[in-house]
């Protein structure tokens, strides 16, 4: 378990026989989230850890997209050059690229109280499954009514923006499906990170 959490986090249950409760005090004190009696183990008690295990992972995982966000908000506006670790993986011929979804400018002579806004579950985009040699490394809010992805595209895609562009197809696709008006643009490809600055910044000149 020591070694384990020292290399991923992850959700770790011993299971145990021992009265002597000092290895699972040691491993709960390296992090082991709980431990389990083998006498008391049963189909039941199993389906209620693993849900618990899933639903605290959920927040977790909700909770660290929270900071990303933030982190690529100011990013993408240049409001910060610096860049985590695990938002930017440096590898030899891999190329990025950026979706922006945004809602169209309107001008009402009323207000209609009928009119949707453009909503979307940006941690659901992020995390839902994409085509093999892509990899949505963020999606957020950047201001209201306007959503950017920061797509990785592997080595060994031949053609980048075919790829890039068949993902946005399937993005707008499924948000068309909720009558909701948007419009996309795809960037070019790219092939240094710090680009994507300059990038968004010019998308959303086009924008206007």
């Amino acid at each position: 378990s020591e070694q384990v959490l020292a290399r991923v986090s992850t959700k770790i249950y011993l299971l145990t026989s021992y009265k002597d409760f000092d290895y699972v005090k040691r491993g709960i004190k390296l992090g082991a989230t709980d431990y389990i009696l083998k006498n008391e183990l049963n189909s039941e008690t199993l389906k209620k850890i693993l849900q618990k295990a899933q639903q605290d992972i959920g927040e977790e995982k909700r909770k660290q997209y929270l900071i990303l966000e933030r982190n690529i908000r100011n990013f993408l506006m240049n409001e910060s050059r610096d860049i985590e670790d695990h938002i930017y993986e440096s590898r030899p011929m891999q190329r990025y690229g950026l979706i922006t979804i945004y809602e169209p400018h309107k001008i009402f002579l009323k207000h209609s109280t009928k009119e949707k806004n453009l909503r979307l579950n940006s941690f659901e985009i992020q995390n839902q499954e994409y085509p093999q040699g892509i990899t949505c490394n963020a999606f957020v809010e950047m201001e209201r009514g306007v959503y950017c992805g920061i797509y990785f595209v592997q080595e060994d895609v031949a053609d980048a923006q075919v790829l890039l562009s068949e993902v946005s197809g399937s993005l707008m696709e499924e948000i068309c499906k909720n009558h909701l008006e948007c419009q996309c643009i795809v960037s070019n490809t790219l092939y240094h990170f710090l680009e994507l600055q300059e990038c968004y910044r010019e998308i959303m000149n086009m924008s206007l």
